[in-house]
């Protein structure tokens, strides 16, 4: 998917300028909170974007956009911000190079976790807390994946697909 929007990003930039660069970024996130014992807050969300910077007259230009289907005015804002900054001979985008490949940053149980999943790992957590003579006060659980694509007029293509887990649970111990 990231590739292909890339591929249109691309087309809708060469018409202001030939040296670019894309950020492209997917995000799908599942977040739980819980205030003392209970479950107050739960959310499943995608989040999209898209970056595009350019060189256009020795000039940087930059704009973003959280709604991919203006990939069109991304790149022409990013023209159009290019023409209020002053000229620099040194701005470049990266050159092709080969990258390391990260290991052991994705976890695939992310595809499968859903709210219930979450909901009751949230809860023995809690239990746990008050099986240790705590008092629970308030916790959260979240856990996302992203896939981020940058890829440039050199030629750089880029695609990392990480997941991240996060538990935060604030407990007051009791007095014995």
């Amino acid at each position: 998917m990231l590739f292909e929007i890339s591929e249109k990003a691309e087309k809708e930039i060469s018409k202001y300028s030939d040296d670019y660069e894309i950020y492209l970024e997917l995000e799908k996130v599942l977040q739980l909170d819980a205030q003392k014992n209970d479950l107050s807050f739960a959310k499943e969300e995608i989040n999209i974007g898209i970056g595009i910077r350019i060189i256009s007259e020795n000039k940087l230009g930059f704009a973003y956009s959280s709604d991919i289907n203006k990939i069109e005015d991304v790149a022409k804002k990013a023209y159009l911000n290019s023409k209020l900054n002053e000229a620099d001979e040194n701005f470049c985008f990266a050159q092709k190079t080969k990258l390391d490949n990260v290991k052991n940053i994705y976890d695939p149980k992310f595809e499968n976790l859903d709210v219930s999943e979450a909901s009751e790992f949230l809860e023995s957590i809690l239990e746990t807390c008050v099986e240790n003579n705590c008092e629970p006060t308030s916790g959260s659980f979240a856990a996302s994946l992203e896939n981020n694509l940058i890829t440039n007029s050199n030629g750089v293509s880029a695609f990392n697909k990480f997941t991240d887990f996060q538990l935060l649970y604030l407990s007051m111990l009791k007095k014995w």
